[in-house]
């Protein structure tokens, strides 16, 4: 059988637009992994010793294996369309059309740098809808030639003059914007009672947060502000005060034999 599992295995994700939830899986598959994107694919061709890039692209389309999304990437930086992808994969063109609209997105990114993404809210908000990540749209955008925006510093508080983008300078110009993620709660119960369940994300396809938070506005629906936890703690009698708070720190992405943690560090 070998080292390698014969199994597409699983990862979990949560969001609210396909885009958005393709992208945090296939983070969750790597932590070197940014998103959607051909470089992982390049990596492939190069570890097998390929020549032939185009070549290797379409075989890889047409059978199911660990790298063959990627290679969905790549064959659309080398200019295939979603039909022809389709042909080749037989997956779904619903499918294809978003990550080909991933593929869009990053395309677009790529022709600017900082200052000029600073003029285009519409296009950071769009990228943080559709799942990209501060760094990865940092790595994408092109180095900027002295040149100051207000408001973009780094981690070190150093004002953005120009050269590479870092991901603190994207997360400063997203703030400047107030574009931020909300919090979304997952409905266990589909809309036949008010769900009062712990399972959370963020999205930043959102406008309001569906539980209450200390500093941040509160439920969309106003016969309750109470969030889910100090309910279950009113249930039990406890007299913590409702603005106690508790953030659990994971070990990192979900995979195959992580569930029992999982399940324990974020549900009990």
């Amino acid at each position: 059988v070998g080292s390698c599992m014969k199994s597409v295995g699983e990862v979990m994700a949560i969001g609210r637009t396909f885009e958005e939830v393709i992208q945090k899986a296939l983070r969750m598959v790597d932590e070197s992994c940014c998103g959607f994107e051909p470089e992982r694919f390049d990596n492939e061709i190069m570890h097998r010793g390929s020549t032939n890039v185009e070549l290797a692209v379409k075989d890889e389309l047409q059978r199911p294996s660990p790298a063959r999304i990627w290679s969905i990437a790549k064959a659309y930086e080398l200019g295939m369309t979603v039909d022809e992808v389709h042909q080749l994969t037989k997956i779904d063109c619903w499918f294809l059309s978003k990550l080909h609209h991933i593929h869009h997105l990053r395309s677009s990114l790529k022709s600017m740098d900082l200052a000029e993404l600073s003029r285009s809210e519409a296009l950071l908000r769009e990228t943080k809808r559709c799942g990209f990540a501060d760094r990865q749209i940092a790595r994408d955008l092109r180095p900027s030639v002295q040149v100051s925006i207000d408001g973009v510093v780094d981690e070190g508080g150093e004002e953005y003059t120009g050269g590479r983008v870092k991901e603190a300078h994207v997360r400063q110009l997203r703030k400047k914007f107030g574009l931020t993620p909300c919090v979304k709660q997952i409905d266990t119960l589909a809309a036949e009672f008010p769900a009062e369940t712990n399972y959370l994300y963020l999205t930043y396809s959102g406008t309001e947060n569906d539980v209450s938070l200390a500093g941040c506005p509160g439920r969309a629906d106003s016969d309750s502000d109470t969030a889910p936890v100090d309910k279950a703690m009113q249930r039990r009698g406890s007299k913590e005060p409702s603005s106690s708070r508790i953030v659990v720190l994971g070990c990192g992405a979900y995979r195959i034999g992580s569930s029992v943690e999982f399940d324990w560090c974020s549900v009990s």
